[in-house]
């Protein structure tokens, strides 16, 4: 009986699976507790399991009317810890099932507060104005998940909206009391059609609009898919001032070859979307390509994540030529055609990072046939390169144990390494990719006889199949094959291979 509150641990040993989870089909070791409500009440409950070692387990939670009837349930949450919440349950008894597999016990601890009123501004035509500026406290219990885009799916969404009668600065801040990752988007109005500004997510989700031309203009306020948190909205109208340098689209910075620039993120904004990277304030620089050539991006963000996107077209990612991540990056993007080019960096966990980019010769694509074993692999020079190919005519040889066993036709490549070397390949198919890499024993192998060390599908840039690694010396066989079966046909293989 949880009526008065507080936290209790129940034994889960011997208990066995007795209700259904809508938010978890495969729980088990269920346990049932309930509480009575003399009046309307706002309800928290939380629960982790414990294993016999003492660590923490996920849980789940079920909250009925009529125990055991799944046409009674007002809902179920699934967490680490399970949290769910509800607004002004009516009086009456309840009853709450959780469960945690194969945890020794489950601690549960249920908070009953006063009644309070759902939000109103759960759409866009209903949204609180917040032009006057100030904090807007609210919370995200019993609030549905009603925009695309910036929160994610499942997360839900709460409106704001603002009218400027002449050119402002707008300095947003939404921060959740319990530190739970929030988002904070702003567009030029409720239509479907409406113009993202800005969109954030770094906790907290913290904006500058600079200059922003008198309109009016909507903030949609994002929480976490999995907990329904508290939090609160600052916004503040101040004096408007120039935007940085580099901050967007329209006032990019000029990169130069083979000088090391240093980039300034702490005063940009998340404004210019890279199919990379979704959050984290990104910096616009400009780029002018002479003649067609190989570019290489070196771009160092210390420990932080750095991320480049080589764009043709700023601020739509459909147009990148390349994007990628790393700590620090360095990528090699292979025969960039004549013409003007947008680079976007970004490191959402630091304030500058470093870029250079350095010209090399075009590189000119390979036609790779007569390699469908480990056997007849072809060698890989160590400058990497771009090999193209088609499986079509192959046979099946090899298995992985991604991409539905990759049991289509396959083709292979050996690639031997005299030092240890940062090794990406990409590949790039008509087709359902995948890509797994072998490798060879001190007396030599035969693929067949060893399963593939690294194995992936679509985890790449646009779905492609990649496998980006720090390889020791020694030797290695990639293979490109097909998900599951009948999976083949052109594709082209590009191999970066550098220092770090």
């Amino acid at each position: 009986d949880l009526t008065s509150g507080g936290t209790f641990v129940i034994d889960l040993e011997g208990s066995v699976a007795d209700y259904a989870f809508s938010c978890d089909a495969d729980a088990s070791r269920d346990v049932v507790a309930t509480f009575d409500l003399p009046h309307a009440m706002d309800l928290q409950l939380l629960a982790h399991g414990v294993m016999a070692d003492g660590s923490e387990e996920i849980a789940d939670l079920l909250l009925e009317r009529a125990c055991g009837d799944t046409s009674s349930e007002l809902e179920c949450r699934r967490g680490f810890p399970s949290d769910l919440r509800a607004r002004a349950l009516p009086a009456g008894r309840y009853f709450v099932i959780a469960t945690s597999y194969a945890a020794r016990s489950l601690v549960l601890t249920a908070n009953f507060f006063a009644a309070t009123l759902a939000p109103k501004n759960t759409s866009c035509a209903h949204a609180t104005d917040v032009s006057a500026g100030g904090r807007f406290a609210s919370d995200f219990v019993d609030v549905l998940d009603t925009s695309s885009g910036c929160g994610g799916t499942g997360s839900p969404d709460l409106y704001y909206a603002f009218t400027l009668s002449q050119a402002r600065d707008v300095e947003l801040s939404a921060l959740s009391s319990e530190g739970a990752p929030l988002s904070l988007r702003v567009q030029n109005g409720c239509a479907a059609a409406a113009r993202e500004l800005v969109c954030d997510a770094n906790p907290p989700a913290q904006v500058r609009l600079h200059a922003l031309p008198k309109g009016s203009y909507v903030v949609t306020v994002s929480g976490p898919a999995s907990r329904e948190v508290p939090f609160s909205l600052d916004v503040a109208v101040l004096p408007p001032t120039p935007e940085p340098a580099g901050d967007s689209c329209a006032k990019p910075l000029q990169l130069s070859f083979d000088v090391k620039q240093q980039i300034t993120l702490g005063d940009k904004q998340d404004d210019v979307a890279a199919s990379c990277q979704r959050f984290g304030p990104d910096a616009v620089l400009s780029l002018h390509v002479p003649k067609p050539m190989d570019l290489m991006f070196d771009l160092d963000a210390g420990p932080a994540v750095a991320v480049l996107s080589l764009q043709q077209r700023c601020g739509q990612p459909t147009s990148e030529l390349a994007c990628r991540t790393g700590s620090p990056l360095e990528t090699r993007v292979r025969n960039v055609a004549a013409g003007d080019y947008f680079v976007v960096v970004e490191a959402p966990a630091a304030a500058a990072e470093t870029i250079k980019v350095v010209t090399l010769p075009a590189t000119q694509p390979v036609a790779v046939s007569d390699n469908p074993t480990c056997d007849k692999a072809f060698d890989l020079p160590v400058s990497g390169g771009v090999f193209t190919g088609d499986t079509s005519a192959m046979l099946d040889d090899y298995g992985a144990p991604c991409g539905g066993g990759a049991k289509s036709p396959d083709v292979a490549y050996r690639l031997v390494l005299t030092a240890a070397q940062h090794v990406v390949a990409t590949v790039d198919a008509e087709f359902d990719s995948v890509l797994y890499r072998f490798k060879a024993a001190k007396s030599g192998t035969q693929c067949a006889d060893a399963a593939p060390v690294a194995c992936d599908d679509d985890s790449g840039p646009g779905a492609q199949a990649e496998l980006d690694e720090m390889l020791d010396a020694g030797t290695y066989y990639y293979v490109v094959d097909g998900f599951k079966e009948s999976n083949a046909g052109r594709y082209s293989l590009e191999v970066t291979i550098t220092d770090k």
